[in-house]
C-alpha cells in the first residue's frame, strides 16, 4: 500500500478489518499487562492459594477470557463504514475514521489505555510493597547478607521492570493522541505513531528478555547438569550390570 500509494486498498473493507484486528491485539497485549500484574501479586501475597488457583486448566480459561474481552471493546468497528481504524498509505499512519463514531473511539482507546496502564501500575506497585512487608518479618538473623542482598536485587528489578513497560506504554498512548497534534509535518506523524507503536511492541518484548535472561540460562544450565547427572548414573549402572 505504501509503495503504491493505494490509499484506496487502504480503507476498503478488508484494510478496516485488519484495522480491527490491530486493535484486538492491541488491548489483549494490554489486558495481558493486568493478569501477569496479578498472577505476580497473588502469588506473592497468596502462596498456597495461587498454586491452587494458578493450574493450566485455570491458565487456559483465563487466556480465552482475555481475548474475548479484547474482541468485544471492538465490536463498534464492525461498524467500519462509520466507525474504523484504517492505515493511510498518504500519510504513513493509522488513523480514526473522521466521524463522530471514529473521534469517539479515538478517545475512548486513550482513556481505556490510561486506565489499564494506570491500573498495572498500581498492582505492581502493591506487590512491591508486599514484597518489601514480606522480606522485613524474616529476622536479620536468618538471613545472610548474600540473601538479602539477592532479594533487594529482586525488588529492584521487579519495580524496575514494571515501572519501564508502564511507561512505555504511557508514552506510546500519549505519543498517538496528543503528540502528533504538536505538528502536521508527514515525518513527525509517522515517527510519532507507526515507528512508536512499533518500538513500543519491541521493547516490551525485550524488557522481559533483558530482566530475566539469567534466570532463564541458569535454568537451562541446571536442566542439562541435571540431565547430565542422570545419562552418566545410568551408564555406570548399566556398567556394574555387566560386570556383574
Amino acid at each position: 500500500m505504501i509503495l503504491i500509494q493505494d490509499n484506496e486498498l487502504a480503507h476498503s473493507w478488508y484494510g478496516k478489518i485488519f484495522g480491527q484486528l490491530t486493535i484486538v491485539f492491541w488491548y489483549s497485549c494490554m489486558f495481558a499487562h493486568i493478569a501477569v500484574s496479578l498472577n505476580r501479586y497473588i502469588s506473592i501475597v497468596y502462596p498456597v492459594k495461587a498454586m491452587k488457583l494458578f493450574t493450566t486448566e485455570n491458565t487456559k480459561y483465563a487466556l480465552g477470557v482475555l481475548w474475548c474481552c479484547a474482541f468485544c471493546v471492538t465490536i463498534p468497528y464492525f461498524f467500519n463504514e462509520t466507525c474504523y481504524l484504517a492505515f493511510n498509505a498518504h500519510t504513513f499512519q493509522w488513523t480514526y475514521a473522521a466521524t463522530n463514531c471514529g473521534q469517539t473511539l479515538s478517545h475512548f482507546d486513550f482513556v481505556t489505555g490510561v486506565i489499564i496502564c494506570s491500573t498495572t501500575f498500581i498492582i505492581d506497585m502493591m506487590t512491591l510493597c508486599s514484597l518489601r512487608t514480606v522480606n522485613n518479618f524474616q529476622t536479620i538473623g536468618s538471613q545472610t547478607a548474600a540473601q538479602a542482598s539477592k532479594r533487594r536485587k529482586n525488588e529492584i528489578r521487579l519495580f524496575t521492570q514494571a515501572f519501564t513497560q508502564c511507561i512505555i506504554f504511557c508514552v506510546t498512548l500519549f505519543s498517538f493522541h496528543i503528540f502528533t497534534l504538536i505538528s502536521n509535518n508527514l515525518w513527525w506523524e509517522f515517527s510519532m505513531v507507526t515507528m512508536v507503536w512499533i518500538s513500543a511492541h519491541t521493547l516490551d518484548g525485550l524488557i522481559v528478555i533483558l530482566f530475566h535472561y539469567r534466570s532463564l540460562f541458569t535454568q537451562k544450565l541446571r536442566t542439562l547438569s541435571s540431565t547430565t547427572v542422570v545419562t552418566v548414573s545410568q551408564q555406570k549402572s548399566s556398567r556394574s550390570a555387566v560386570q556383574e
